[in-house]
């Protein structure tokens, strides 16, 4: 986690039902000390996430799958993606399946999420079961949320009410 990290950034880590509380707080504490007194750490449940009161655009990186394995559809995807910057991450960590990836990355890219990469796959121990999973890396595009940006179109800027060029005061065709 830490690689994603930076000084002076807001952290959101979603955690679920099946959490390890004592794993859930070394985590956000680890976090606190990356990100440092000018940064903050926000831990919230999965479900109470589009009940929470988090303003667009306040988050830089947010970590899920880290604590459960949930499936993530369009709604609580989309809802990460209006609470991160333009240019925020978001990383999930899900058991290595190619067709939750698959499915995942379908809703990742739905859900307005761009630059979707695995970083890497990670092999654990549950039990006597050996576990594989994958942390899949995205982030919001580098625009905010409903922005706008004029267009410029010359040939409407050209022509006046009476239709002649603005440039050369002509009524035949537009000039550039």
């Amino acid at each position: 986690m830490e690689k994603h990290v930076k000084t002076g950034q807001n952290i959101l880590l979603v955690w679920g039902s099946r959490t390890n509380v004592e794993f859930l707080k070394e985590t956000a504490e680890k976090l606190r000390s990356d990100v440092g007194s000018s940064g903050n750490v926000f831990v919230e449940n999965s479900s109470m996430l589009k009940e929470s009161s988090y303003s667009n655009e306040k988050i830089d990186v947010a970590f899920i799958g880290f604590f459960d394995d949930e499936r993530y559809e369009t709604d609580f995807l989309g809802e990460i993606a209006r609470i991160l910057v333009p240019n925020g991450k978001l990383v999930i960590r899900q058991p290595e399946s190619e067709s939750v990836t698959k499915k995942l990355r379908s809703n990742l890219v739905l859900s307005g999420f761009v630059n979707i990469s695995t970083e890497h796959a990670l092999t654990g121990q549950n039990g006597s079961i050996e576990t594989r999973t994958s942390e899949l890396v995205c982030f919001t595009p580098e625009f905010r949320i409903g922005s706008a940006a004029p267009l410029k179109f010359n040939s409407l800027n050209n022509t006046k009410k009476n239709g002649k060029c603005r440039s050369c005061q002509s009524v035949g065709p537009i000039c550039d």
